[in-house]
């Protein structure tokens, strides 16, 4: 037998009895561990909403002394507006003098042909008219979910007023208001 022979045929045998030992005593390689962190982010919009239900009077008669008033369902149906904001957002609303031209305070309803019926809106909290472009109300959304029924739901009831004895034809009157919700 060659010298380099002999000499591979022990030192696989000293590699064996090595490993052998090794793996009988217990002793391995170490695993490793690293650890890192990273940020997860996101940016909440503020965001709102605004609902409204229509002001409906019951007929009007002219010749009647005393206002039609939606206040109470007596002479109609006053209307809801609803506000549902992301929390902790400032919110402002107002009213414009809707479509007839010239409104104020009092604002018209048109039959079609340009005759007008005055009437008002008041806010049924504190019964104040609502000037056309004042803030009818503000306050702080409470939590946005878009989803009904919406829990964050702020409502104000919105009273109509026709002044009595106005001298109008018969016929169907109506007016637009815009609701402008600022956030």
């Amino acid at each position: 037998m060659n010298v380099s022979k002999v000499l591979v045929k022990k030192l696989a045998v000293v590699a064996t009895f090595g490993l052998a030992a090794t793996l009988l005593s217990g002793e391995h390689a170490e695993a490793a561990t690293d650890v890192t962190t990273f940020n997860v982010d996101v940016v909440v919009n503020a965001y709102c909403d605004i609902l409204a239900t229509p002001v409906a009077f019951s007929a009007y008669d002219p010749g009647a002394s005393v206002d039609l008033d939606t206040a109470g369902g007596v002479g109609g149906t006053s209307g809801v507006i609803s506000v549902d904001c992301t929390q902790n957002i400032n919110f402002a609303f107002a009213f414009d003098g809707g479509t007839n031209v010239g409104a104020t305070t009092v604002r018209a309803m048109d039959d079609g042909a340009g005759v007008t019926l005055d009437y008002r809106l008041e806010l049924a909290a504190t019964n104040a008219d609502i000037p056309a472009g004042a803030t009818v109300a503000t306050g702080v959304g409470d939590g946005y979910d878009g989803v009904a029924p919406l829990t964050g739901l702020q409502t104000w009831t919105i009273d109509g007023v026709i002044p009595a004895s106005q001298s109008v034809a018969g016929g169907n009157y109506q007016d637009t208001v815009t609701a402008t919700l600022n956030y």
